[in-house]
């Protein structure tokens, strides 16, 4: 496995991987606007084959992540928990204080990988997703990143 940064020549793939993964999915803009300053754009690959990305961004001395996908193909493999740690340390070694995530209240794999990583649940914020043309609810987590 490598972890590497997000390329422009990486960019239909991911989107490809984002479209198979996500019910209401982002936009290729969305990703081409991430490739921009402030912030982490990281594919997970093996060999040839993308296996998933993560995506955040900073603000001052936090971390936002804002994305964390695997490839349908390749879920429940572990590659979530070896993208999030690597994500982890590349905002530690940034030497930023906090990480944040929103998750989708319905997500308990998720919630699940968050919780085992350290994350506290902090908040809700209500109607955050677009669901089938309703809302859903966001849970709210962070984890402090300095000892």
């Amino acid at each position: 496995m490598l972890i590497r940064k997000i390329t422009e020549n990486d960019l239909e793939q991911v989107n490809t991987i984002e479209q198979a993964a996500y019910t209401n999915p982002w936009t290729p803009k969305i990703f081409q606007d991430c490739l921009k300053e402030n912030y982490q754009a990281w594919l997970l690959e093996d060999g040839a084959t993308y296996c998933g990305y993560g995506i955040y961004t900073t603000i001052i001395d936090e971390a936002h992540l804002l994305n964390l996908c695997i490839n349908p193909k390749f879920q429940g493999l572990g590659f979530s928990k070896q993208l999030l740690s690597f994500l982890i340390s590349k905002a530690t070694w940034q030497q930023l204080r906090i990480m944040h995530l929103e998750v989708r209240a319905s997500n308990k794999t998720a919630q699940h990988l968050y919780l085992t990583a350290g994350f506290a649940c902090v908040g809700r914020r209500k109607n955050y997703y677009l669901h089938d043309k309703t809302r859903e609810d966001a849970l709210l987590f962070s984890l402090s990143l300095i000892s």
